[in-house]
């Protein structure tokens, strides 16, 4: 029974990961993953590398030459002259988007609140007092003039803070020199190695062609084996079954007086190699 069960195990283990592969999905898979496939199809690779080599035969060389400059100071512009205008300008165009932002924006809460108290019943000096109070205990012009001063500051420390000093040119620099040469006439050496090439590519194509068609060959015979295995497996297990029923109605029919001992145990018997040639079947598709 161990035994059994282990085929069962092998058995039943391969068709979990997946479905079923037909011929065509094996021979694909074959083509992508075969090991001597990808090896000639390197070889392949490198002939048409080499006939790309014999063909740039035909094209010009070219040269390149470089060299290093060395100067006593790097070149620097210096617009430090511009820093502070700059950062008058920036700092009064900062104060005053500030000014009229906080301002708006003061002066409507400001509104809003006021009417609101107004409504409530309160004295025009409690609802302005109570605006004052909603946008920050300050009035809207003092609330603008206070973070336009801010951001004016703020804009105007950061253009001081920057560097108005750029550098133009390295002390030291490179320069470079390409060169075209292209033979007009080399004894046609050229043609004949570039013909060499070609031909060497066809050859490794038909190297190709021949190791892919012996593998696929092989997976298409080890591909009919398996599925061959999987009907036989099938048919082994259809006639273990018929004969279990069998041997149970023989069972009966032998309490009942109706058959012999020795029928009975001949249906033992046939059970026996039934299931003996099941487990061969399981590990025959399993090798498979």
């Amino acid at each position: 029974m161990i035994k059994k069960h282990w085929g069962l195990t092998l058995f039943f283990a391969i068709p979990l990961w997946a479905e079923p592969l037909t011929l065509l999905q094996a021979l694909d898979i074959a083509k992508k993953n075969n090991s001597q496939i990808k090896a000639e199809q390197a070889k392949v690779d490198m002939a048409e590398s080499g006939q790309g080599e014999a063909r740039s035969l035909f094209l010009p060389t070219l040269s390149l030459s470089a060299g290093v400059t060395k100067i006593d100071d790097p070149i620097v512009i210096n617009l430090s002259a511009l820093q502070g205008p700059m950062s008058e300008i920036g700092g009064a165009a900062a104060y005053s988007k500030a000014y009229i932002d906080t301002y708006n924006q003061a002066q409507a809460g400001y509104d809003l609140a006021y009417r609101g108290g107004i409504a409530a019943g309160l004295s025009p000096e409690a609802a302005e007092a109570m605006a004052v109070e909603k946008i920050g205990g300050k009035k809207p012009q003092e609330l603008a003039q206070q973070n336009a001063e801010k951001y004016g500051a703020d804009a105007s420390k950061k253009i001081d803070e920057t560097d108005f000093s750029m550098k133009v040119q390295d002390d030291v620099f490179f320069n470079a020199r390409l060169t075209a040469i292209w033979p007009l006439f080399t004894g046609f050496k050229r043609t004949a190695a570039y013909d060499a090439a070609k031909e060497n590519v066809n050859a490794k194509k038909a190297a190709f062609d021949m190791a892919q068609n012996a593998v696929l060959m092989d997976v298409a015979t080890k591909y009919f084996t398996l599925r061959l295995a999987e009907e036989l497996t099938v048919l082994r297990e259809t006639t273990k079954k018929n004969l279990e029923e069998h041997l149970e109605r023989s069972k009966k029919l032998e309490a009942g007086g109706q058959i012999s001992k020795a029928e009975r145990l001949r249906a033992e018997v046939a059970l026996a190699e039934a299931e003996n040639a099941l487990e061969d079947s399981y590990r025959d598709q399993t090798l498979a």
